[in-house]
């Protein structure tokens, strides 16, 4: 199970102007804000806690139906190198960053994952969509997902389709759904998606343009620390 989520650091609504001390008091956890404050760069260290926590989020509603997003529950636990821990309840999920100029995306998934991941990233153009709202942006974070999984697949792209269940994206070949897990996200003029397949072998795909932001493998087998809950 994996669950990514991505923010755009050009949006106005990443702006730092309009944050209140009552709505992080709302959404960080004491140790969260001591590290925003402490931060050289407090406004991605507050988007970086928060996209695990709404990646965490995603992932935690595939495991429970009646999980609520209460950001605060979703406590993020920052290690070395782009990684962190966060723990909700009794559960635990790790959580894998990418911090670049323009945004800042969370990868979530199990302590216990041991399968490939792939992870696409897009700024999408103004002229790309109909119009900035949730619906056309998701719909564009749908249309990157079925590129790229239909490329690793070496299948085309009219025989993929992402569909629902109870909110939750799944991706069918042919009609029929396939084994695994797929998360998509947009915010801003960013859109981002995250798959994940047993026995699929994932390679980096070759240049696809200048809206390409970046795209990446996970390693085949994921770290682990302590015990999957």
């Amino acid at each position: 199970m994996i669950g990514n989520d991505v923010v755009d650091l050009r949006d106005p609504d990443a702006a730092p102007t309009w944050r209140t001390p009552a709505f992080d008091a709302r959404v960080f956890s004491p140790a969260e804000r001591a590290r925003i404050a402490a931060s050289t760069d407090g406004v991605r260290e507050r988007w970086l806690i928060w996209t695990a926590k709404e990646a965490a989020y995603k992932l935690a509603r595939k495991r429970d139906d009646a999980a609520a997003f209460i950001p605060r529950r979703f406590e993020v636990m920052p290690r070395p190198g782009l990684r962190a821990r966060v723990l909700w309840g009794a559960s635990s999920f790790e959580c894998k960053w990418v911090s670049e100029q323009s945004f800042v995306h969370a990868l979530c998934f199990l302590p216990s994952a041991d399968e490939p991941g792939w992870v696409g990233f897009e700024r999408v153009d103004a002229g790309e969509v109909d119009d900035s709202s949730p619906e056309a942006l998701s719909r564009a974070a749908r249309r990157l997902a079925q590129q790229e999984i239909a490329r690793v697949l070496a299948v085309p792209e009219g025989a993929l389709e992402i569909r629902k269940s109870n909110r939750i994206p799944f991706l069918c070949l042919q009609g029929q759904r396939l084994a695994g897990d797929l998360s998509l996200s947009h915010h801003g003029a960013m859109v981002a998606f995250a798959w994940s397949r047993e026995r699929v072998r994932c390679v980096p795909p070759g240049p696809t343009g200048s809206r390409r932001v970046s795209a990446s493998t996970l390693p085949s087998t994921l770290p682990r620390e302590g015990n999957p809950s």
